[in-house]
């Protein structure tokens, strides 16, 4: 399955939903510029920047103040490239922690954005010569992205001052300690800020709110043990931070749509572990 879309946006704007999913992204600016919170971290993302999303990264974009983008945005998942099985490591090699966005030369743009175009218009063609042309340019497309990987040497600048630094540092105390108890007074204490600014602050830096975050984080924890574990939902919702069964989920059917058991029943049999309810 994959999704190609080109969208053009005036005056401001944030993204609202889709925080995290089991789908690859990749995010092309074509035009103004726009923060990008990925796992922990704000980047400022420019005209001609690739943002790279893997499986499950938290993430979300942002407006820097700057008003009107324009964007291309790929979602797919391992089963569109069935055909190239044994290149998928290779393939999918850019999607990486250390590399969530490239700053392309001049002559990469050029090759993204015609690379997407055509892709547009082999979508739109559809039909069985449209869908083999559509995944025979995405396969150049991510050979030519991963090729930008290796020639990379750093990452984009992230968003600037001390505040976004003070955020970060919160934010990978949460990813760290999610399944601990976690209240906003107690981590404003902790980095020394009051919590008001750290409400304030921290949903400008990330595009969430403090206990939104939170609650994502956890579910992201539960989700992995629901895909790759035996363990009861009792003790799932323990291990993830969350107080109590029916806590546990109403938040994850608010986040995910669908109840914890429904979602393990949707990965039976792909992990030795027999599931237990």
């Amino acid at each position: 399955m994959l999704h190609i879309s080109r969208v053009r946006r005036t005056g401001h704007y944030s993204m609202t939903v889709d925080h995290f999913h089991d789908a690859y992204e990749m995010y092309y600016l074509l035009e103004g510029e726009r923060f990008y919170f990925i796992e922990g971290v704000t980047y400022k993302i420019r005209k001609g920047d690739l943002v790279l999303i893997a499986k499950y990264d938290v993430h979300k974009t942002l407006d820097t103040g700057v008003p009107d983008h324009e964007r291309m945005l790929i979602s797919f998942r391992e089963s569109f490239l069935s055909r190239y099985e044994d290149q998928l490591p290779f393939l999918l090699s850019c999607f990486r922690p250390e590399t969530k966005v490239l700053r392309l030369d001049p002559l990469a743009q050029r090759d993204v954005e015609d690379t997407m175009v055509r892709m547009l218009a082999a979508k739109a063609q559809g039909g069985t010569g449209g869908d083999l042309m559509l995944q025979t340019l995405f396969v150049q497309l991510l050979v030519a992205v991963v090729r930008a990987c290796e020639q990379q040497a750093g990452q984009a600048e992230t968003a600037p001052g001390a505040a976004s630094q003070k955020i970060e540092d919160i934010v990978k105390y949460i990813n760290a300690n999610y399944a601990q108890p976690i209240s906003q007074a107690d981590l404003a204490n902790r980095f020394y800020v009051s919590p008001s600014y750290l409400s304030r602050t921290f949903r400008k830096a990330t595009g969430f709110s403090f206990s939104e975050y939170v609650q994502i984080v956890r579910v992201k924890a539960a989700q992995r043990l629901l895909r790759e574990s035996g363990k009861r939902i009792i003790d799932i919702a323990e291990m993830s931070g969350f107080d109590s069964v029916p806590h546990f989920n109403r938040v994850f059917r608010k986040i995910m749509r669908t109840t914890p058991s429904q979602y393990r029943k949707s990965f039976a049999g792909k992990h030795p572990d027999s599931p237990k309810r």
